[in-house]
């Protein structure tokens, strides 16, 4: 189950362990999604973060074989902790862990899931099985979250114990509805308890989904106080599976009842008509499609698209004018060679993916992404580049280049340290 706790309890015994192992570790955070969300290229990046945590430095490994290969022989005799956090298929464990003889004497593997399974395939020689935290545990995380103390105060002791009877001691509703009711009126916490009841206790992501109301639709800094989303050291922000998974959950069923009223959605197969009929509303979206050709009529005239995930078609064309005005987040990998699109301007993109791509330093969608005024991040990894195109004087703003795996090497322009 999801929000029971299996990643913070394998994150704690992670970061107990450590220096047993003298840093030959590594913990792998999320492989289900990661691989499920970017096929080999995901798989690539594990292998990669497990070599690198453990032998630094090591070659980029760019091939799901060649990376299983290297694990293979150079952790032969070495003693390693591993935790694989999050696995739902014994494959995903083939391609970073492996047999036990890919390792030395005294190597320690933490897995975790969701699907026991899993588990009894890979014939593991222990389980643990988080139990469902006891009402005084419970109220403790709930008070924590309120009010940033063990014990409440004395007029919510009654309401705070009627909240944890219908959170089910699952630790993750205990902590949104906690963070939630923090420096909330008493009347608050009331109607909350009230809502809470008319769902069943073991319908997690409706208890959660009854809270959705009240989340703020911007500012991360009070995202990070709910404890929505997590702001870690290396600026990257995280969210809770359980929680993305009850976002897909929503528009997955916005899209069943009203297609032309959801706010996102994923397409993998005959997008042109579906295309034309959401749009119009649609904020983020994700395809996959076996078409050669991206087509500006794809996208509806002054569309609402803020997140766009477009991958793998060969050719752009089109005049793209009063589309995609407000999209921010462009990932487009293995993007195109061949651009004739005009007018794809652009002006509020603030990061464009272009990882996997073949197109070179020449490549004419440079004419066009000169033109993104906000561009902040610009990932141009494992790509053909061998350097950076003049164009780039033009983006003021950008902050970030992820270059790592392509050819750039030292050919930076001198205009780089006036951005």
């Amino acid at each position: 189950m999801g929000g029971i706790g299996k990643t913070t309890i394998a994150k704690s015994i992670y970061n107990k362990l450590l220096q047993d192992f003298k840093n030959c570790c590594s913990f792998l955070a999320d492989v289900r999604e990661i691989v499920k969300q970017y096929k080999d290229k995901g798989i690539c990046d594990l292998q990669n973060q497990l070599l690198n945590d453990s032998l630094k430095p090591h070659p980029r490994i760019t091939n799901v074989n060649d990376g299983i290969d290297a694990i293979r022989h150079r952790f032969l005799n070495k003693k390693v902790f591993i935790v694989l956090d999050d696995v739902d298929e014994k494959s995903q464990f083939d391609w970073l862990v492996g047999n036990r003889d890919w390792f030395g004497p005294g190597t320690r593997t933490i897995v975790t899931t969701r699907n026991k399974h899993v588990l009894n395939v890979l014939e593991v020689d222990e389980t643990y099985e988080p139990p469902f935290m006891n009402p005084d545990q419970s109220l403790q995380l709930l008070n924590i979250h309120a009010f940033q103390k063990k014990f409440p105060p004395m007029d919510f002791d009654s309401i705070s114990r009627e909240v944890v009877s219908v959170t089910a001691g699952l630790p993750l509703a205990l902590e949104v509805i906690g963070s939630f009711l923090s420096h909330k009126p008493i009347t608050v916490w009331e109607d909350t308890s009230k809502k809470l009841k008319k769902i069943p206790n073991h319908e997690v992501q409706e208890q959660l989904r009854d809270d959705c109301g009240y989340f703020p639709e911007t500012e991360i800094n009070v995202l990070c106080l709910m404890s929505m989303v997590k702001l870690e050291n290396d600026k990257i922000l995280r969210m809770h599976d359980q929680l993305r998974d009850l976002g897909r959950e929503i528009v997955r069923q916005e899209d069943l009842e009203n297609p032309e009223g959801a706010t996102g959605c994923g397409i993998d197969k005959k997008p042109r008509l579906y295309l034309r009929n959401v749009t119009e509303k649609v904020q983020l979206l994700n395809l996959n499609i076996a078409e050669k050709t991206c087509e500006h009529d794809k996208f509806a005239e002054r569309s609402k698209l803020r997140y766009l995930q477009i991958n793998e078609a060969e050719v752009v064309v089109g005049d793209f004018k009063h589309r995609l005005l407000n999209l921010r987040w462009l990932c487009w990998q293995y993007y195109p060679l061949h651009f004739e699109a005009t007018n794809f301007h652009m002006k509020k993109l603030v990061i464009l993916d272009l990882s996997g791509s073949m197109i070179p330093e020449n490549w004419k969608g440079w004419s066009q992404i000169k033109m993104a005024n906000n561009l902040k991040v610009l990932d141009i990894s494992d790509t053909e580049i061998r350097e950076l195109p003049d164009e780039i004087r033009m983006l003021k703003k950008l902050e970030i280049i992820d270059a790592r795996g392509s050819d750039l090497r030292g050919n930076i322009p001198s205009c780089i340290g006036r951005l």
